[in-house]
């Protein structure tokens, strides 16, 4: 039995190069255990993180939940009748409108007030000072707008689709022209089909 002494070559092997490559390949693996291991202290931090996060945001999702869906236009209403309780003639101001409300619907009524502005139900104006506080209503009119706007509003296809038919009776549109002439094009494809079945 030969024993391997340490930098000497036997049978063409050099052990000692072997030692220096079992050497390497131990650090490699204790290398990529540690890596192994900072990245589960990583990741556990970051799952401490997400679940802290989740943990505050979880009772907030389930409270507007329980909140009634927005619908603009009933709040729109609401603004529209609190500022005609405290005046018709005066201006109102949107602190007073919505004082009492919570702050999720305050912001809803504002974006609602937004809206009646912008249909002109209410005028809006500010005092010099343009703080918080200086936002003024004045109803103008309690119609709903809105609904008028709809149902007045033709959408510009329909209203280009209605020009196509006062053009006169001669004029079809390209899809009503492939429908009138189908029967006589599926006509034409079964004749072709028997001649170059007669052919075959």
């Amino acid at each position: 039995v030969a024993y391997a002494t340490p930098g000497v070559k036997q049978q063409g092997v050099d052990w000692r190069e072997r030692a220096v490559a079992y050497e390497d390949m131990c650090r490699k693996y204790v290398e990529k255990y540690l890596k192994g291991v900072e990245n589960f202290i990583q990741a556990s931090g970051l799952e401490a993180r997400v679940n802290e996060w989740q943990a505050k945001l979880e009772p907030k999702l389930q409270e507007e939940e329980r909140r009634e869906a927005f619908d603009i236009h009933t709040y729109g209403d609401k603004v529209k009748q609190l500022v005609s309780k405290r005046s018709t003639e005066h201006e109102v101001p949107f602190s007073a409108a919505v004082a009492g409300m919570q702050k999720y619907d305050v912001c809803r009524a504002f974006l609602a007030t937004l809206q009646l502005a912008n249909d002109g139900n209410v005028e809006l104006s500010f005092n010099a000072s343009h703080d918080s506080s200086s936002l003024h209503l004045k109803l103008v009119h309690d119609e709903d707008m809105h609904a008028a706007m709809v149902h007045s509003y033709v959408a510009p296809s329909i209203l280009s689709a209605r020009k196509k038919k006062q053009k006169g009776p001669g004029f079809t549109t390209g899809l009503e022209e492939v429908i009138s002439r189908m029967p006589d094009l599926m006509e034409q494809r079964m004749k072709g089909s028997e001649v170059s079945e007669e052919v075959g």
